[in-house]
């Protein structure tokens, strides 16, 4: 050290002493602040965090487990909450201190049951147990329900494998396609875990292999197969019916996916349409029967006048099992808010095909692909001309019997007979939850029939056409 250094004057050295401890001071204080304050959180003595859980169990009228849904309504702020119980029937959330409707149910065939809810602060509500009662059975006719376009985190969507299987299992599924975008990945898991309840107990669940093939020339379900689809486009339409080609050689059915949706999701080239299998009419993440939808079915019965049949189907596009939806609009129309409020989650819609005695992912394709199912959002249907269903032919001109079963527990508003894409016949429905017809109707050779349903709180259903030859 230099001995001729200057050495500073006392009142600076001060000073600086001085501002050193006022930070010291001031950072001791902050310190003690953020502490106490997590401190309180912990505790639950911060106001945003005074919690407590809500715990109980489903079961069905036999007293067995049901894996379910729970839909938790919070009173004042109309906020939704989305959940599921887990595979044993039981559920537990950490709800914050308020009051909600508690909404059980276990897709359209059991009934549902709304509870309130009381969360005080810090005290654990322990529900009685909730008994869902079967109302009615559409498999008993043939009919099994499930979804054909869903998504996991193995592509964009929010959940686990896991998640989404619980999901289709609580809210009714018998079966369901996994198709996240480019990618088989969670195929593995998908179908362990149809492995898993191909015997169970109650728990029969029919897990389909698949994926959805996205590109910026529109997005193709693969419905039934494990193999990857080269999604690159570069030669615009070769491209495009190469990706149905390879799909089709993989042995699944290549499907057109919501086909007027813009900013490339959609589809240009109609004049490749024949090179595909199905057709999604009904998007989830699209408002019921309008807009892009409504563009998809009345496109569908273009098709179908002009001699080209690709079966009609549905699916949720689901990515987050909670039903959350983002993207609320300014001036949203009626049909709108009933589409958001019937909610966004798997299964809405889903497909019921017509199975005769196999319950198999291959007999569930091949229903698809003939088109032995109806789409719907809550209406049940079954509709019959000459004792045959959708998807199937009768060789007639005239009168000819017809059979119209109907279910649906928010109530029905309207059930229309629909030849060559006009409407030819309503039937009284209004009001009623259950409904059978057996008439005559007359029949035109070379004409096709489909049946299509509304329920309140914007129920919606359509079937596949009926061909007469």
């Amino acid at each position: 050290m230099s001995a001729n250094r200057k050495k500073l004057p006392w009142k600076t050295v001060s000073i600086v002493l001085a501002l050193v401890c006022l930070a010291m001071c001031g950072l001791l204080i902050s310190l003690l602040g953020n502490s106490m304050k997590a401190e309180q959180a912990n505790k639950g003595e911060v106001e945003t965090a005074i919690t407590a859980y809500v715990s109980g169990l489903v079961t069905n009228s036999n007293g067995e487990p049901l894996i379910s849904s729970v839909e938790i309504i919070n009173t004042s702020t109309s906020e939704i909450i989305r959940n599921q119980t887990n595979l044993l029937g039981r559920y537990e959330v950490l709800l914050p201190v308020g009051n909600y409707e508690f909404i059980f149910s276990k897709g359209f065939e059991y009934e549902r049951k709304s509870i309130p809810v009381e969360v005080e602060n810090r005290l654990r509500v322990s529900m009685n147990k909730v008994v869902l009662e079967r109302i009615v059975d559409w498999s008993a006719m043939g009919w099994y329900p499930g979804d054909l376009h869903q998504h996991t985190t193995y592509s964009d969507g929010y959940q686990n494998v896991d998640d989404v299987l619980i999901s289709n299992l609580a809210n009714g599924l018998d079966w369901g396609v996994l198709s996240d975008h480019n990618t088989v990945d969670g195929n593995t898991e998908w179908l362990q875990a149809g492995r898993l309840f191909s015997d169970g107990a109650g728990l029969h669940f029919v897990s389909i292999p698949g994926m959805e093939v996205t590109t910026e020339k529109g997005h193709y379900n693969s419905l039934g197969s494990d193999s990857l689809v080269d999604h690159s486009v570069l030669r615009d339409g070769e491209d495009i019916k190469r990706i149905a080609d390879e799909i089709r050689t993989s042995g699944a059915l290549a499907q057109v996916n919501h086909p007027f949706l813009t900013d490339g999701m959609g589809f240009e080239h109609w004049d490749l349409i024949q090179n595909f299998d199905t057709f999604e009419i009904w998007n989830g993440k699209g408002v019921t029967n309008d807009e892009a939808n409504l563009q998809a079915k009345e496109k569908w019965f273009e098709l179908l006048n002009n001699g080209i049949y690709l079966p009609a189907t549905g699916g949720s596009d689901n990515h987050d099992i909670t039903g959350l939806y983002p993207w609320r609009r300014e001036n949203e129309s009626d049909a709108c808010k009933l589409w958001i409020e019937r909610g966004l989650y798997s299964g809405m819609p889903r497909n019921y095909v017509y199975l005769l005695e196999d319950f198999s992912s291959k007999a569930v394709m091949l229903a698809v692909k003939e088109g032995h199912l109806f789409i719907t959002n809550g209406p049940l249907i079954n509709f019959e001309l000459e004792g045959v269903t959708s998807g199937h032919h009768i060789k007639f001109d005239g009168e000819c019997e017809l059979s119209i079963r109907l279910y649906d527990q928010r109530g029905l508003e309207s059930a229309v007979l629909i030849e060559n894409g006009v409407k030819i016949r309503e039937f009284d429905v209004k009001g009623k939850n259950e409904v059978s017809i057996t008439d005559t109707v007359s029949v035109t050779s070379g004409s096709w029939y489909v049946l299509e349903v509304t329920g309140s709180e914007g129920g919606y259903a359509i079937t596949n056409p009926i061909f007469v030859d």
